[in-house]
């Protein structure tokens, strides 16, 4: 079975080409650890999930707030 040249063996040999694969590798490689600065961390998400956590408190706390004061305003009002 033959197997076909790049456009980079055929300009540079075989060695060129292996050269050539490895930097593409090299800047593939450096992108991605590129990408790592925007991931979260595991500090980020328990931050995120302290939040979170306060928040459905809040939410929980209003509605029966909302509640309290629908029921008032019923008994008040006839």
């Amino acid at each position: 079975m033959k197997r076909r040249t790049s456009e980079s063996e055929m300009e540079y040999g075989e060695r060129g080409a292996a050269m050539t694969a490895s930097t593409e590798h090299g800047e593939r490689l450096a992108r991605l650890e590129g990408a790592y600065v925007h991931l979260a961390t595991k500090a980020d998400i328990a931050e995120l999930r302290s939040e979170l956590r306060s928040l459905k408190w809040f939410i929980a706390v209003s509605i029966a707030g909302a509640g309290v004061i629908a029921s008032i305003i019923a008994i008040i009002v006839p």
